[in-house]
């Protein structure tokens, strides 16, 4: 309601979402709400293409630090 995006647009992914099935979410909605480790993860192995990605906010910063995805 914030956004004013439908809720179809957007879409919650975490480590319990199959990496297939992240693939299609990625291309299908505009919002994806995952953790930096997910986005990592699906960058490494092709999941994801970073080219795509026009915005990252990153919520509890306070914890970039050390060797976290952040």
């Amino acid at each position: 309601n914030i956004l004013s995006l439908p809720p179809e647009e957007c879409v919650v992914l975490d480590g319990h979402t199959p990496a297939s099935q992240r693939a299609i979410y990625y291309k299908t909605h505009n919002l994806v709400f995952c953790t930096p480790q997910t986005v990592q993860n699906d960058l490494e192995n092709g999941v994801l293409d970073g080219r795509t990605v026009v915005c990252v906010c990153v919520d509890e910063a306070h914890r970039a630090t050390s060797h976290y995805a952040y």
